[in-house]
């Protein structure tokens, strides 16, 4: 009987356990299930303007869409053909940042960006002939073809023939312009697009057209001092007038060499990563004493290779230096830039006769003002000595 009475209770004491852990069981929630979208989309340009696109959506299992042009401009489809009112901005590299964010019925998100660029260059591009000569001007016509559908144009020249320059606009299409020979303008156009979009370009100019400065791409330029451009380097000077500041693209800086050179002829050698079609260079005289350290006699000489065969591709000899050019072109005053006689420190700009593609240039001095170089008329004025001094060099394609 007492075996019983303890069977019994054992067995209501594991009911009761049972029991207990029963009340303790929680029923299990299953995970909520996350839907990601996925953003897309497409991006076709207008053929005819630079300046829209059109944007198609390729995104799957979003609910909402959002998308940001880069210009402050929101829009809740990305089947939409958006059209810019500026080229990008510079400062980022004249690119506008695409962001499409797709949403999904759970709060998920996807982004797809893409830079679009808008560079003025793809909108624009000037042309720049000669029509007429009627020295010391001529005529030059300018042209632009304009990838959108323009409403209005505003030209701007700056006319450098004097010691101020001389600022003008003009409203036309095509409009035809006298300019100073020898001389590098500059030129900009601003449009304005039926649509509303403005975009602007600008470009030095000669009477020999649109001059698209390539210099300082040149790749020869170490060591700084002394510079493997040149057969004769400063080394009283210094590097303050070593060779490489007739390339460094400040008109306050100059190359200067002022005793009788210990390598004749005198030669400036830039080399180019490809080859590259020169139509014209420059050259800015960096005296401050009259002719005497002008160059005289001169070729422009290009080659694929430093070790030659060179090509000639223009040869001149001038009569007279570049002061008394200047002088016989009335010009004078000073210049509000450099605060020297304008005609010092001023660009003189040559065609050159023959062209084509070439990995060096070179430009070879065989006679100076002031030198004893064979077969200089001058000779060397008494208490003079062979000297040069040049402000810059430049090429142009």
């Amino acid at each position: 009987m007492r075996r019983t009475l303890k069977l019994i209770a054992l067995l209501g004491c594991f009911g009761a356990i049972v029991s207990s852990c029963s009340h303790r069981v929680e029923e299990v929630v299953p995970d909520k299930q996350s839907v990601f979208p996925l953003a897309d989309f497409t991006v076709t340009p207008d053929p005819l303007d630079g300046f829209t696109f059109k944007f198609a959506n390729a995104s799957s299992k979003f609910t909402k869409l959002e998308m940001r042009f880069g210009d402050d401009s929101l829009s809740t489809s990305a089947d939409v053909t958006h059209t810019y009112v500026n080229t990008g901005d510079p400062a980022k590299q004249f690119k506008y940042t695409i962001d499409l964010k797709a949403f999904s019925s759970t709060g998920d998100i996807s982004h797809k960006y893409v830079d679009i660029p808008i560079y003025p260059d793809s909108i624009i591009k000037l042309n720049a002939v000669r029509i007429a000569t009627n020295s010391p001007n001529a005529t030059v016509k300018f042209t632009a073809t304009v990838k959108a559908n323009v409403k209005s144009y505003l030209w701007t020249f700056t006319d450098n023939r004097t010691a101020t320059p001389v600022v003008f606009t003009r409203t036309e299409v095509s409009p035809e312009i006298p300019l100073f020979i020898g001389s590098m303008n500059s030129v900009s156009l601003k449009i304005v697009t039926d649509k509303g979009s403005t975009a602007s370009v600008s470009r030095n100019v000669t009477v020999d057209g649109i001059a698209t400065d390539i210099t300082a791409s040149y790749i020869n330029k170490d060591p700084a001092y002394p510079s493997p451009i040149t057969n004769n380097e400063n080394t009283v000077q210094g590097v303050n007038e070593g060779a490489a500041k007739i390339v460094d693209g400040n008109p306050l800086t100059k190359y200067g060499f002022y005793q009788a050179f210990p390598n004749k002829p005198l030669i400036i050698s830039l080399q180019f990563p490809a080859p590259v079609v020169v139509k014209s260079y420059g050259i800015m005289n960096g005296n401050d004493s009259t002719n005497e350290r002008d160059p005289m006699e001169w070729y422009i000489e290009g080659s694929n290779d430093k070790a030659g065969p060179w090509t000639q591709l223009a040869y001149v000899k001038q009569a007279k230096g570049f002061y008394d050019q200047g002088t016989d072109l009335g010009l004078s005053g000073t210049n509000p830039a450099t605060g020297k006689d304008i005609r010092y420190i001023k660009w003189w700009y040559f065609p050159l006769t023959t062209t084509g593609a070439y990995t060096w240039y070179r430009w070879r001095i065989v006679d100076v003002y002031y030198s004893n170089y064979p077969g200089n008329p001058r000779g060397v004025p008494a208490g003079k000595t062979e000297a040069f001094q040049m402000s810059e060099f430049a090429l142009f394609k």
